[in-house]
């Protein structure tokens, strides 16, 4: 798909007509502006930090560190664009981010979600970190 967008983007710059040279070097800044971010996540990535305090999220998009006794709790959810763990903290509605792809896969209660290239299924790393909070949220 980059490389289409690329293509389609050095072809729009040879036009004669404004509008297309215009829209061609639009594409050509989103093609940069993706493959940085691509780049820096591949060279930052999200990893999971678990300890008795709490769990904090590192890399591109770092979170500070959630301590167990603020979360409600955590639960996988399936969605088209795959699966997802995300937790609730207690307490009123607090999202951490706001972004289209919160909004649009997590439910209205969740307030975050985990990395999703961690090596376990989202079943499994949910039972994960409810064991740690049972442990370590008292």
């Amino acid at each position: 798909m980059f490389a289409a967008a690329v293509g389609l983007s050095l072809s729009f710059l040879r036009s004669q007509d404004q509008f297309y040279v215009f829209f061609g070097w639009f594409l050509v800044a989103a093609c940069l502006l993706g493959l940085i971010r691509i780049s820096l996540e591949a060279l930052n990535p999200a990893r999971l930090i678990l300890s008795p305090d709490g769990f904090e999220i590192t890399g591109v998009h770092a979170r500070p560190l959630v301590s167990w006794a603020d979360v409600d709790g955590f639960r996988a959810i399936h969605r088209m664009s795959g699966a997802y763990v995300y937790f609730a903290r207690k307490g009123p509605r607090s999202r951490t981010t706001s972004s289209l792809r919160t909004a649009v896969i997590l439910p209205s209660t969740a307030d975050g979600w985990l990395p999703t290239n961690l090596r376990l299924p989202a079943e499994e790393l949910a039972a994960l970190m409810e064991e740690w909070k049972a442990r370590y949220g008292a």
